[in-house]
Formats: structure tokens, sequence, C-alpha cells
């Protein structure tokens, strides 16, 4: 399998990672890298906010008084 050439695009240019400086490839690396690690934290958060959520109702549904059975059929 031939190396194929990776282009990105800067500022509506396309750019051959391969010819860019050592120093602007390991940026461009960085930049892919932050990115991920971003979208696993909005993940994460939005399943923190589940869970809160969850917990929430569980803590509502504890203070509610409850009605017992011969109350209920009167």
């Amino acid at each position: 399998m031939e190396n194929e050439a990776v282009t990105i695009e800067i500022e509506g240019v396309a750019h051959d990672l391969a010819t860019l400086p050592v120093e602007t490839q390991n940026s461009v690396q960085r930049i892919a890298v932050l990115r991920q690690r971003k979208m696993a934290l909005e993940q994460e958060l939005a399943e923190l906010n589940l869970v809160i959520d969850a917990y929430g109702k569980s803590v509502i549904e504890s203070v509610k008084p409850v009605e017992d059975d011969a109350a209920a059929n009167e």
C-alpha cells in the first residue's frame, strides 16, 4: 500500500501535510487530538447531565408524600 498524501485545508488553501514544517505538522496533530478530546468531554458532559437529572428525579420522588391504599380508596 502506497503512502497517500494527506491534504489539509488552512484558510481555504489546500496543503500537503508532509510539506509543512515539522512544527506545523505537530500543531496540526495536536489540534486533531484536542478536537477528539473535546468530543469525548462533550459526550461525558451529556452523560453526566443525564445522571444528575436521574438523581434529581429520585430525590424528588423520595420526598413526595406516599398515599396509603386506604386513603386512596376513599
